[in-house]
């Protein structure tokens, strides 16, 4: 056991140091962190992966990290960034602050926004519903699939304020930061320690560290984690793209191109794209959509079917229309292309064209227009619409389908 304990560790410390962040080998031990210490494993891990430093300087390889001392909004976020965006930290817009290249690189990546964190005030503590929240967002930058913890595990879930309340949910579904006693109380208010920041951060890196709720006793989310049956459509446009988890786009086969997508949606929602359409499996009937080539210049291409009718949607319709979702991301090969066009076709099959022509693509008031004064556009055959510099051609087919094709203006 203590083998394969070593071999885990082993491994973990390359996944690490492949980040980019240099490693502490000064440091053999720490005095106030024995190896009886309950989160010594995972705090010699990331100090030796370079995401941690101790307190001191260390004498003859010994010295201190101060386990019970609280975690700082900008340690905490540096840690993070060095983990998740080593090659992407650049010098600091507007120096000042120790943390600050590291804070750039958080909004940049929409690991925080501007007015989280008390406008970006990193040198106070950071509170555990405060971690959730970022630790939610930075699991979504590693493809983790996304679940809902059912309220009643949280003993005091009406403590945690409420924009931070679906991070901690998910934060207990996950495995990666939960309760402090057998009642599940989180202490929403509570400072994160030295030591617990080290143990959740190790927790995204070694999955047998966690400790997940089993699956059927959470709710699955959309890929923004919002819980199903929400409107997706005011939060669609919204999603944080994670350029190094998502597949590239650019290929001119299908098979590679399906490949390359389906490893990624097979990974967080259990689906992929087969012949026949959406499915979990080559055998069960696919369904709402497929991926196409176009039969003239061979351009990559969606198909789908079918969408819902309102916003009341099934968990299994959600996770299918995410999967659409993810599919014209990758096709157009700009979020917010496809975060766009996913918005515009839910809100124009849902509520009518009336509303639709505000997604930010081009050719959609003239269609509206036309729609209003009683022309029918799903007649056109097909017709084109930009952004970004992105063209999507959109053909409707007999069969009532309709087919996106993406590419360069």
């Amino acid at each position: 056991m203590k083998q394969l304990k070593t071999l885990l560790l082993t491994a973990v410390m390359a996944a690490l140091l492949a980040t980019g962040a240099s490693a502490a080998e000064t440091v053999k031990a720490f005095s106030d962190v024995p190896e009886s210490h309950w989160a010594h494993s995972a705090i010699m891990t990331m100090v030796q992966g370079g995401l941690f430093n101790g307190t001191t300087e260390p004498v003859n390889g010994v010295g201190t990290f101060e386990p019970d001392a609280p975690m700082t909004r900008a340690q905490f976020v540096t840690v993070l960034t060095r983990l998740l965006y080593a090659q992407r930290i650049e010098p600091a817009v507007n120096p000042g602050k120790w943390w600050q290249a590291n804070y750039e690189t958080a909004l940049k990546t929409g690991l925080l926004h501007d007015a989280e964190l008390d406008g970006g005030a990193l040198d106070l503590p950071m509170q555990r519903q405060e971690a959730a929240m970022v630790l939610v967002r930075a699991a979504q930058a590693k493809g983790f699939p996304q679940r809902l913890a059912p309220v009643e595990v949280i003993a005091d879930y009406e403590s945690v304020a409420e924009s931070y309340r679906a991070y901690v949910r998910t934060c207990f579904a996950l495995g990666i930061l939960q309760g402090v006693d057998a009642q599940g109380s989180f202490q929403p208010e509570g400072q994160l320690t030295r030591a617990q920041a080290a143990t959740v951060i190790y927790r995204l890196v070694d999955g047998a560290s966690r400790r997940p709720l089993p699956e059927h006793e959470t709710e699955f989310v959309n890929t923004a984690g919002v819980p199903v049956g929400e409107n997706l459509t005011t939060i669609a446009g919204q999603l944080v793209e994670t350029e190094s988890e998502r597949p590239e786009r650019k290929t001119n086969k299908l098979n590679m191109a399906q490949k390359k997508l389906n490893s990624f949606l097979e990974e967080v929602y259990g689906l992929q794209f087969f012949e026949s359409g959406i499915a979990a499996d080559e055998e069960t009937e696919g369904v709402l959509a497929r991926l196409i080539r176009h039969e003239e210049d061979g351009r990559l291409g969606l198909e789908v079917f079918g969408w819902r009718g309102d916003y009341n949607t099934t968990p299994e319709q959600s996770m299918m229309l995410n999967v659409v979702l993810e599919a014209m991301v990758y096709l157009s090969g700009d979020a917010e292309v496809g975060y766009a066009l996913w918005s515009w076709k839910d809100s124009a099959n849902v509520n009518g064209m009336s509303n639709s022509a505000s997604f930010g693509l081009e050719d959609l008031e003239e269609q509206t227009a036309q729609e209003e004064q009683g022309e029918s556009t799903e007649d056109r055959g097909s017709f084109c619409i930009t952004m970004n510099g992105v063209e999507i051609e959109m053909v409707n087919t007999d069969d009532r389908a309709t087919q996106y094709y993406f590419g360069n203006v």
